[in-house]
């Protein structure tokens, strides 16, 4: 199984919170990312994201920019999650994943868009700052081989738009 984690695009300005939206940029970048993933050759059998308008417009616009849609009729979506706390959290939606694809999920590619936060605790998990990019890079994208365990290894990796 695959999962592409993807750090949500350039959000406007100001203390963040849930319903703190993408920028005209974000939203370009965000399509930008699944163009990147789509000619990669990634294509999702699920979706998921952190319970914010920042990480859902995200996904959506990904999966736009490699030409589907989330929902019905499209790419299966998770219900939205909280933040991950710590690098069990990570654990846990990764059984949820493999749970929701059951026996498609060798081989499948699974989108998950996260807060900067979230990320550094999946890399943290793999080992500290495996996938190498910066926190404050918008729309950057983890291609990770996930193994039975939870166990990943990044493969490939799309930096997306550095924080003006």
């Amino acid at each position: 199984m695959r999962i592409i984690v993807i750090r949500h695009a350039e959000r406007v300005e100001g203390k963040a919170t849930p319903t703190t939206p993408l920028t005209a940029a974000g939203r370009v970048g965000a399509v930008e990312t699944g163009r990147w993933l789509h000619a990669y050759g990634i294509r999702p059998a699920l979706a998921g994201y952190t319970a914010t308008v920042r990480t859902r417009d995200t996904t959506e616009l990904v999966l736009e920019g490699m030409g589907l849609v989330a929902g019905e009729g499209g790419v299966a979506v998770l219900p939205p999650e909280s933040m991950p706390q710590d690098h069990h959290a990570w654990l846990a939606r990764v059984a949820q994943v493999r749970s929701a694809l059951g026996d498609r999920a060798d081989g499948a590619d699974v989108l998950l868009c996260v807060h900067s936060r979230a990320q550094e605790f999946v890399e943290d998990g793999l080992g500290g700052r495996a996938f190498g990019v910066p926190v404050n890079h918008r729309g950057s994208a983890f291609v990770l081989e996930v193994d039975a365990s939870g166990g990943a290894r990044c493969v490939a990796a799309w930096l997306g738009h550095p924080k003006a």
